[in-house]
């Protein structure tokens, strides 16, 4: 369980990072002007990675995914 926290922290950490480039290029594109950007964003971003990668890890799609891919042996170390 403590794996997969610590593997939660770090898609979270990525997510939040290729959010944060994706929505800062399209809001500076659209508002020029007008700075305002949503309060928690980078907190919605994390967290949306967090939880996004235990629930697939809870359902199996990881598992299902190696197992498709024939990569079995790469998931499995």
């Amino acid at each position: 369980m403590i794996e997969i926290l610590i593997q939660s922290f770090f898609v979270g950490i990525i997510t939040l990072v290729i959010g944060t480039i994706i929505f800062n290029l399209s809001i500076n594109k659209i508002n020029d002007n007008n700075k305002n950007k949503p309060q928690g964003i980078k907190f919605a971003f994390f967290i949306t990675g967090v939880i996004l990668h235990i629930l697939l890890e809870s359902f199996g799609f990881n598992k299902w995914y190696c197992d498709k891919k024939l990569c079995y042996t790469l998931c499995n170390n």
